[in-house]
C-alpha cells in the first residue's frame, strides 16, 4: 500500500475549499442583493417574454428584479411586481417599459424616474405610464411583408 504523506491530504482540503469557495462566489456576484428595497407594480398592457427574475434597470443600471407577473382575471389586466432598491428615487410621474437585451437578448425592465414630482413611490406603489413594447417577431413580420410588397410593384420604366 502506498503511504501518503500529511502535506499531500492538507494540500488537497485546501483545493476543495477554494474550488468550493470559488463556486460560491462566483454564484453570489451573479445576482446583486437588495437589502433595502420597496416592491412596486407596473401594468402593462401586455408582459410577452418577460420573466420573473428579470432585471429592473434605470439609465441601463440594474436596480431591481422582477419578482412576479400576473394576471387579473376579470379584467385580464397584466401587472408585473418589481423590487427595486428604495436608494433609487421613483416618482409618481415616473414610466416604465419592456425592452429586449439585444436581437435575441432576454426582456427587463427599464424605468424612467420621472422628477418633475416630488412624491416618490412606496411599497406597493405602482408607476403610472407602461409604455407598449416593440416585438421583434411583429417588427421582422412588418419588414418582410413590406419588402413583399415593394417586390410585387412593377418597376417604373427608365
Amino acid at each position: 500500500m502506498m503511504r501518503r504523506r500529511p502535506i499531500e491530504t492538507v494540500m488537497a482540503i485546501v483545493v476543495v475549499l477554494g474550488t468550493v469557495a470559488f463556486f460560491f462566489f462566483a454564484l453570489s456576484v451573479g445576482k446583486p442583493r437588495i437589502s433595502d428595497a420597496i416592491e412596486i407594480l407596473a401594468k402593462p398592457r401586455q408582459a410577452d417574454g418577460l420573466l420573473p427574475d428579470a432585471p429592473v434597470r434605470v439609465a441601463g443600471v440594474e436596480i431591481g428584479r422582477v419578482v412576479g407577473i400576473g394576471l387579473d382575471p376579470k379584467g385580464f389586466e397584466v401587472t408585473v411586481r418589481m423590487r427595486v432598491s428604495r436608494a433609487v428615487p421613483i416618482f409618481d410621474d415616473s414610466s416604465a417599459s419592456i425592452r429586449t437585451g439585444g436581437l435575441f437578448g432576454g426582456k427587463f425592465v427599464e424605468i424612467d424616474p420621472g422628477g418633475g414630482s416630488d412624491k416618490r413611490l412606496g411599497n406597493g406603489g405602482v408607476i403610472p405610464t407602461v409604455e407598449p413594447s416593440i416585438l421583434i417577431d411583429e417588427l421582422i413580420e412588418r419588414i418582410v411583408s413590406f419588402a413583399e410588397e415593394a417586390r410585387k410593384k412593377p418597376k417604373a420604366a427608365n
